[in-house]
C-alpha cells in the first residue's frame, strides 16, 4: 500500500510575532541543523537567552536559528508516554528577557530518517507575492523505502524539517500543546530554490 502522506506532517511552531524566541549558544563546531538532526551532541549544556516575541515561553520554542526547536518537559512527557520513537533531547539552560532562568525546557534532537525529498512529485506553481510573481513548491514527498519507521523524521540531505505520524499530532492536540503546527506534508508550500 503507497504510503499516505496527507496522514504525515511538518511538525514545527505556529509561528506568532508573540511567541517567545530564543538565541542559542552552539560552539564553533556545534552545527544547528546537525544538532537537531541528533548527529552532533552538544558539549554541554547549551545556554539559550530570550531573543524577541513573548516574555512567557509555551510548549514549542523556535530559536533565532532556522532548524533547532525547544520543547517543555510536558512535550518530553507526552512523546515518553506514547512511547514514540526517533527523537532524544540534550540539555539547555533556558534564560527570559529578565535573564532570569526558566526551567523545565530541553532541546529536541530527532534520529528518525527517511530519503531526500523528492522534488519531481511536489507541484509547482506560481505565487505572487511583494515584488512580483515567484515560483513555489507544494507537497514534500520521499521514496517510502527510504523511511525508518520512526515517528519523529527528518529527510536525508542537511535540511531542518522535522515530520512526524498522525499519532503524535492527535497526542499533542489532545494534551493541548501550546504554539505547535501540523501541516500534512502534501499541502507543505515551500519557494522553489
Amino acid at each position: 500500500m503507497p504510503l499516505d502522506f496527507s496522514r504525515l506532517y511538518e511538525f514545527h511552531e505556529s509561528g506568532g510575532s508573540r511567541a517567545f524566541r530564543g538565541r542559542m549558544s552552539l560552539s564553533g563546531d556545534e552545527d544547528p541543523f546537525a544538532v537537531t538532526r541528533a548527529e552532533v551532541k552538544p558539549s554541554g549544556r547549551v545556554e539559550v537567552r530570550w531573543a524577541m516575541g513573548g516574555q512567557a515561553p509555551l510548549d514549542i520554542i523556535h530559536t533565532t536559528f532556522v532548524a533547532p526547536i525547544l520543547v517543555s518537559d510536558r512535550v518530553v512527557d507526552i512523546l515518553k508516554a506514547g512511547g514514540f520513537s526517533g527523537w532524544e533531547t540534550y540539555s539547555i539552560e533556558l534564560f527570559g528577557k529578565d535573564a532570569v532562568p526558566i526551567r523545565g525546557y530541553r532541546g529536541l534532537a530527532v534520529r528518525g530518517r527517511c530519503g531526500p525529498i523528492d522534488n519531481s512529485r511536489s507541484v509547482r506553481f506560481d505565487k505572487r507575492m511583494p515584488g512580483g510573481v515567484f515560483p513555489w513548491w507544494r507537497g514534500l514527498y520521499f521514496d517510502a523505502a527510504t523511511w525508518d519507521g520512526s515517528d519523529l523524521f527528518m529527510p536525508a540531505g542537511n535540511v531542518g524539517w522535522i515530520f512526524v505520524v498522525e499519532a503524535v499530532k492527535r497526542a499533542f492536540e489532545k494534551a493541548k500543546v501550546k504554539n505547535v503546527l501540523f501541516t500534512p506534508l502534501d499541502e507543505v508550500e515551500r519557494m522553489k530554490l
